[in-house]
């Protein structure tokens, strides 16, 4: 698969393959043969484990591509009777393709027998670069298989009234040697912090950013969900709420979400999870006096900021504005006056007064004699202000190098790095708090297809795998005998709403009556393909340029039945969209 995206591809740059798929999908199995086929590999394919076994008996493969669950026996069974059976084959290599990686791992049967996971739904990105750079693996070699993984974690005391809750918490820093095998196979429900140490390790776990936060040591303040330094056996329910809002919230995110790899990404959906949006706090302990709502680090959190900002998936609000040193980036300043001639901040401060009668102008020190002023250049003495004199502003005088001035310099020294900087020339840097926009809703629901659909690309891994197959071969009779197609996803520009007011089976269940009255309207020449937060309309020998109109004619049809106004819009592309 190019990177460009592109739904149908040429032949593989490496050599053929000759691969083994084993599984009970033929949706699945149809995607994998069509695109592997393209790309000059050959596939065998098989329903079952003991079909299976006895094609691995009789052939030599370079790949194969087994699902953990089969009809009579699982992938893992099938890859473990293989290399127990005197078969006298090379060994191919063994992937796994599965959408139970949590069984997988945890099966007794030893799931590291597999040489590669491919979770579904199937990036076939991933699938095509597995089966093109994998070398088969050498049939004199001894395998060994490794004890299975523990499933890691269950109920650990946390020696406070917590332990009354029925859920599983990631206890830290206790558990800070978990291994992200160990995470995804445990199903923590909440992160309890007992000291607070190594948070950037913590962020970095694959589930931080999914759990909430309840902090036993009463020293996060706003970066945790919930204080429980206090005596809370009054409060566990309000933190059984807590905990079942973010499971809830959980559910409704796309899969891809849920093993969000980049800071955004995750910054997303924590914002998401919580319910709220981020908030900015000052915070002295930090180099840049900010810190927000969340465990990822505050510098990372401004970064990440700009760029979700610029791509339109959050809102800014403005918190405060500082100062930052152009030496080390940090906001921790001794702001002070300073001599112009010397930099010494030991001034000394005295109001400056102007006789009128001879216009000499000095310090007041200069005019004190007793209690009275006497002119220093007259011997007149100032009885009368605002007649005879007036203080026009005030004079700072310097006690290391007794210069005098009425404007001192501000300089600006970083408590962090020592730099000075003068008031004049120092950097300034706005903070920001931060909301989620509705286009960051839908591509925290949809996945990354948000992103392709919005910028006219789209790519295998973020569509249906029944509309990629018919995509695929709408593609290649396009190809070889130009037959036109079009492809148009479907948005329902009011379904946020609807599903705030009427609940989200109300407006599910009027998308698919929707859905069924294009396609009475469009008859068989359409492919129809329900998806999450869009839904598809594959129209097989339409052109581009006539489809939207037919589209457009049928969804006026379908939404003269419809109790609620959906308001679907619809954005079109081609073969030249398509195809490279």
């Amino acid at each position: 698969m190019p990177e460009d995206g592109s739904l149908i591809t040429g032949p593989s740059q490496t050599r053929p393959r000759r691969v083994l798929l084993v599984e009970d999908s033929s949706v699945t199995q149809d995607l994998i043969q069509l695109i592997l086929s393209q790309r000059g590999h050959s596939v065998d394919i098989f329903s079952n484990g003991k079909n299976a076994l006895e094609a691995l008996s009789k052939n030599d493969y370079d790949i194969a591509l087994l699902d953990f669950h089969l009809p009579d026996i699982s992938g893992l069974d099938v890859v473990h009777r293989f290399l127990d059976s005197d078969h006298g084959r090379k060994v191919p290599k063994f992937i796994a393709i599965t959408g139970d990686v949590k069984g997988l791992l945890s099966d007794p049967a030893n799931c590291e027998i597999f040489d590669e996971i491919a979770p579904k739904p199937l990036d076939i990105d991933a699938v095509c670069k597995l089966v093109e750079e994998t070398s088969q693996r050498d049939a004199s070699k001894t395998i060994e298989p490794l004890p299975p993984q523990p499933v890691f974690a269950r109920k650990i005391s946390t020696n406070s009234p917590l332990d009354a809750l029925d859920y599983t918490l990631l206890q830290w820093p206790k558990e800070r040697e978990i291994s992200d095998y160990d995470v995804r196979a445990a199903n923590f429900d909440a992160i309890v912090i007992e000291r607070v140490e190594d948070l950037d390790r913590l962020w970095a776990l694959p589930i931080t950013h999914l759990l909430p936060v309840i902090d036993l040591t009463g020293e996060l303040g706003p970066l945790a969900d919930f204080d429980a330094s206090q005596n809370v056996s009054g409060l566990l329910d309000e933190v059984r709420v807590l905990i079942e809002s973010f499971f809830a919230r959980r559910r409704l995110l796309h899969e891809s979400m849920l093993d969000a790899k980049s800071n955004g990404d995750k910054l997303l959906v924590r914002i998401r999870m919580t319910g709220q949006p981020l908030s900015a706090f000052l915070d002295v302990k930090q180099p840049g006096m900010i810190g927000y709502n969340t465990l990822l680090n505050p510098k990372i959190v401004q970064t990440e900021l700009e760029k979700l900002s610029s791509r339109g998936h959050v809102d800014l609000t403005f918190f405060d504005r500082l100062h930052v040193c152009d030496g080390c980036g940090s906001s921790r300043f001794n702001v002070r006056e300073e001599c112009p001639s010397c930099q010494s901040p030991n001034l000394t401060e005295q109001t400056y007064i102007h006789h009128f009668r001879c216009a000499y102008q000095g310090p007041e020190e200069d005019f004190q004699v007793g209690d009275q002023l006497i002119c220093p250049k007259c011997s007149r003495r100032l009885a009368h202000f605002g007649s005879d004199y007036d203080r026009p502003g005030l004079v700072v005088t310097c006690n290391a190098c007794s210069h005098a001035t009425s404007e001192p310099l501000v300089g600006f020294h970083c408590g962090d790095c020592a730099r000075r900087t003068e008031g004049d020339a120092v950097q300034t840097r706005d903070a920001f708090g931060a909301s989620l926009t509705k286009q960051a809703e839908s591509y925290l629901v949809a996945g990354p297809s948000f992103l392709g659909l919005t910028s006219n690309s789209l790519r295998f891994a973020d569509l249906p795998i029944d509309l990629v197959v018919g995509l695929n071969r709408a593609a290649q009779g396009f190809t070889e005998s130009k037959t036109p197609f079009a492809l148009s996803y479907i948005r329902y520009e009011d379904e946020n709403q609807l599903i705030d007011a009427h609940g989200r089976r109300q407006i599910s269940r009027a998308r698919k009556q929707f859905l069924e009255g294009m396609g009475q309207s469009l008859g068989d020449t359409v492919q129809i393909v329900p998806g999450t937060s869009y839904d598809f309309v594959l129209g097989k020998n339409h052109e581009a340029e006539t489809f939207l109109s037919a589209l457009e004619a049928a969804s006026k049809l379908a939404m003269q039945s419809s109790k609620f106004d959906l308001k679907p819009s619809f954005q079109l592309f081609g073969p030249n969209d398509l195809i490279s």
